[in-house]
């Protein structure tokens, strides 16, 4: 069962900004300056500007205000991060009560901060300079990368001897009333928000947090229980350079985790084992080549790798089964989705041995009026019969109620494996939020029916379906439960890849949640890997 947060009540008083700078002069060591607050950001101030990342106030991803990194300005430096929040409007954010209180350092040394007021003087702070213009001013970007210095954004330099070290220091009010956020300056890596919000829901275990810059997201969650039990759980940018990915291990059913290998070159990708061996396929990330494939004979101690010049793999994680003496992912080649398949006693380290079946991008209309729109980002989905299907983000239409969002019931051709086919009266079920964030889904043949995890647009709330076996067909999807929910425009849930363990269904997600080192840039840009488990998954359906 899903699990809930009290949601923090929203502050009515005006919210008082500032922007605390540890002085480089003062600094002899690295220190940890710890801040208080909700909802606290932290980023390098040399950060590369990205239009949908490092926003403070925007009404679309179209622009907003950013922090002005070109140039830095004095004092503070290119060496330096800095924590602060967002002060989004309401229909942007529904958490409005975002703020930093209080400040402490592990060692004596200045104090800086910055307001955006020339006369905010209490509780011990000092103006740096006298002078009546303003010190900086945030900048107004657009998507387009273009800056522009917003005079309406204007803020103040003020210092504050510290010389107390592990005291809280409160932060000071300013002489007008505004929403600006503070920013609090330390070299990179010392700052340490020291109340996030812990993730506990669905039984959380965190397997790895994102790695700094340059990875903007972590990506490509997958997870398979092994032939001996064990669970293995991979993701991209976690441990290595953008695009490269890492597998982890469990023993004990998920409660902990360790590193099997880590750099595999290949993105986009799903994991299976077969006859005791382990794979991953997918995107090559490295050198020439369209697709990858690794190969561990060992239970992932050494790896060989094989580059399949010939083939397209862009694809987002897949399910893997076996049907018809082959192995099925899902895939697509650029030209729209369709399935890789080879035959299991194959030497699947070999590109002759790899069949790829294309269905082209484009509406196709069904004799009985009924039209499915074929997506990317697909998954792999058998039926309880042995059918397959092509799972992606779609859009199915029936007369009467138009469009809405659906499974594609793209099938491969088994008289011709480069060809697909369909079904020509059975458009596909419908499945709530599909459309627009990725979903995973599986056969269940103790209940008979499917089971799928899904968010929506904004994937700030990870659903559980449900749906009956219909003589081979998937009946329409039917909501169980929240398994996941977010409470800010810095919380969501991406990508989830599920399996069935006995009377649960495990989970991973690629997870933007906050920590100790600031929240995720946005809903979208996951900085947690984590483990998910439902518990008596069954018992959420009426299976009479």
């Amino acid at each position: 069962m899903s699990t809930t947060r009290k949601h923090r009540s929203p502050v009515r008083t005006p919210v008082f900004l500032l922007t605390i700078l540890l002085l480089p002069s003062a600094c002899c060591a690295a220190r940890r300056i710890s801040v208080e607050g909700v909802g606290v950001s932290i980023r390098a101030t040399d950060r590369a500007y990205r239009y949908k990342d490092d926003h403070l106030d925007t009404t679309s991803f179209s622009g907003g205000l950013i922090f002005p990194n070109q140039p830095v300005p004095a004092p503070a430096t290119k060496a330096m991060e800095y924590a602060t929040h967002d002060f989004r409007p309401k229909h942007q954010d529904p958490r409005t009560n975002d703020r930093i209180t209080r400040v402490k350092a592990d060692a004596a040394g200045d104090l800086l901060i910055a307001m955006p007021s020339p006369a905010a003087l209490n509780h011990g702070w000092v103006r740096v300079t006298s002078a009546a213009k303003p010190d900086f001013c945030l900048n107004r970007a657009t998507r387009r990368g273009s800056l522009t210095r917003d005079s309406r954004s204007a803020y103040w330099f003020y210092r504050h001897r510290y010389d107390t070290p592990a005291r809280w220091l409160s932060l000071p009010s300013n002489s007008i009333a505004t929403k600006k956020p503070p920013f609090v300056f330390a070299l990179k890596g010392e700052l340490y928000w020291t109340n996030p919000p812990a993730f506990t829901q669905a039984n959380a275990v965190t397997i790895a947090v994102k790695r700094p810059l340059p990875v903007t997201t972590l990506a490509n969650p997958n997870l398979i229980v092994l032939s001996n039990g064990d669970y293995l759980a991979s993701i991209s940018g976690a441990k290595t350079r953008r695009g490269g990915s890492a597998v982890w291990r469990s023993v004990d059913k998920g409660g902990h985790w360790t590193l099997v290998h880590d750099g595999f070159a290949v993105n986009r990708y799903s994991m299976f084992e077969l006859h005791g061996s382990l794979y991953l396929l997918g995107m090559n990330t490295k050198g020439r080549g369209e697709t990858r494939i690794y190969k561990s004979s060992d239970n992932g101690a050494t790896w060989t790798t094989s580059v399949f010049a010939g083939y397209g793999g862009q694809d987002a994680p897949s399910q893997v089964d076996i049907a018809h003496e082959r192995i099925w992912k899902s895939a697509y080649s650029g030209r729209g989705p369709g399935f890789f398949s080879a035959p299991v006693n194959a030497n699947l380290m070999r590109e002759s041995s790899w069949t790829l079946s294309v269905a082209r991008y484009g509406t196709v209309a069904l004799a009985n009026g009924q039209k499915f729109r074929p997506g990317n980002e697909v998954s792999l989905i058998k039926t309880g019969s042995g059918v397959l299907y092509s799972l992606g983000r779609d859009s199915v239409y029936r007369p009467g109620d138009g469009w809405k969002p659906g499974i594609t019931t793209i099938q491969p051709d088994l008289n011709d494996l480069t060809k697909t086919k369909w079904d020509p009266t059975y458009a596909g079920p419908r499945l709530p939020g599909n459309e627009n964030g990725k979903c995973t889904a599986r056969y269940d043949p103790v209940s008979r029916q499917y089971w799928a995890l899904t968010s929506g647009k904004v994937r700030r709330t990870l659903n559980l379906y449900s749906a009956r076996d219909m003589a081979g067909k998937i009946g329409d999807f039917e909501f169980r439960a929240t398994i996941l929910r977010g409470y800010s425009f810095n919380e969501g849930f991406n990508y989830p890849f599920m399996q069935f363990d006995g009377d649960d269904i495990i989970f991973v997600s690629r997870t933007a949640w906050e920590t100790h080192r600031g929240t995720a840039a946005r809903w979208h840009n996951g900085n947690l890997f984590t483990f998910h488990r439902i518990r008596a998954f069954r018992k959420l359906a009426d299976l009479q």
